[in-house]
């Protein structure tokens, strides 16, 4: 993701920060997002889609988004 990219590496006073505060996400919706780009047992689901899909766009995670689209399209 691009906005990952610019948070974690680009050459600033941050770059060496071990957090990072992300406002505007709840906990649990970032989560099912970080689920999705790192694989576990989370699969897409009726209850899930939404929000993981909107995080995907801010953040710009496109794979994600693309099988968002996917899911979306097959359901």
């Amino acid at each position: 993701s691009s906005v990952f990219s610019s948070l974690f590496y680009n050459e600033n006073e941050e770059k060496n920060r071990k957090e990072f505060a992300i406002h505007d996400v709840e906990y649990e919706k970032f989560v099912d997002l970080l689920n999705m780009i790192y694989p576990t047992s989370t699969p897409f689901a009726p209850s899930n889609i939404d929000h993981i899909l909107a995080l995907a766009v801010k953040f710009n995670v496109k794979d994600i988004i693309r099988n968002a689209e996917t899911y979306l399209i097959q359901s």
